[in-house]
């Protein structure tokens, strides 16, 4: 029974000392680009037509759009056709990989473009602020799920961005 007041004590002495430092252990970086996305509450989504070399495997622009939308919404970001909200536009690239025999390679790029001011030419002008890419490979069997997941994950990671930049702009009192 004396072991319970001395882990009590532990457990006390650990809470305590990483309250004490939690100020000073070091904190994730948001980079300019995640930042750019702070508050983003409406984009124009735009998805290009997927090429034939990934059509023929069931892959199709539809799928890809509906996936991107529904975790817009749900993260409760409007889709708007107003030219003046920020671009999101999603492509996916891809076709058989002639190094590898019986294999479906592909790219799925994510690009955010925006009006921003660039303080050096004194002007405002519409430009990517945010990209990322993804890449992964399949059999023809198999690359539609695998492409279905990647899109999952890009869409996925986007919103999460969006958190990110939003919740940094809040920490360094940007919004004030």
């Amino acid at each position: 029974m004396k072991l319970i007041p001395f882990a009590l004590a532990v457990l006390l002495l650990v809470a305590a000392s990483w309250l004490i430092a939690a100020p000073i252990l070091p904190q994730r970086h948001v980079t300019d680009e995640v930042r750019s996305l702070a508050d983003l509450s409406r984009v124009r989504l735009a998805v290009e037509e997927v090429p034939a070399t990934l059509a023929a495997h069931d892959i199709h622009t539809n799928d890809i759009r509906g996936a991107w939308s529904r975790r817009l919404r749900v993260a409760g970001i409007e889709q708007t056709d107003d030219r003046s909200a920020p671009r999101l536009w999603v492509k996916m690239i891809g076709g058989s990989d002639p190094t590898r025999p019986g294999s479906v390679a592909y790219t799925l790029m994510v690009e955010l473009s925006q009006a921003v001011r660039v303080e050096r030419l004194d002007q405002k002008l519409v430009v990517p602020t945010y990209t990322d890419v993804y890449a992964g490979m399949g059999t023809p069997e198999t690359v539609a799920d695998a492409v279905a997941g990647t899109v999952r994950s890009a869409a996925k990671g986007f919103v999460g961005a969006v958190k990110d930049g939003t919740v940094a702009r809040s920490k360094d009192g940007l919004d004030e």
